[in-house]
């Protein structure tokens, strides 16, 4: 669970959100330490361009040089 702490805890400041478990971060906001922090449900999408990519020059051939 996520919370974010009011007062000072060990090495956290005020402010400092922190990822705990479950058990210390309700004994912290039952302590007046804390409060939960709301999280926002964010949903992660992919993005396709229009068209592609395509090559402007034509390759060059090579082949055997020429006889001198």
């Amino acid at each position: 669970m996520k919370i974010k702490l009011t007062k000072n805890y060990s090495t956290y400041r005020v402010g400092d959100v922190v990822e705990c478990e479950d058990v210390t971060a309700v004994r912290l906001i039952n302590d007046g330490l804390a409060v939960r922090e709301q999280q926002l449900d964010l949903i992660e999408t992919a993005a396709v361009e229009p068209g592609g990519e395509s090559a402007d020059a034509t390759p060059r051939r090579r082949g055997r040089p020429p006889k001198a």
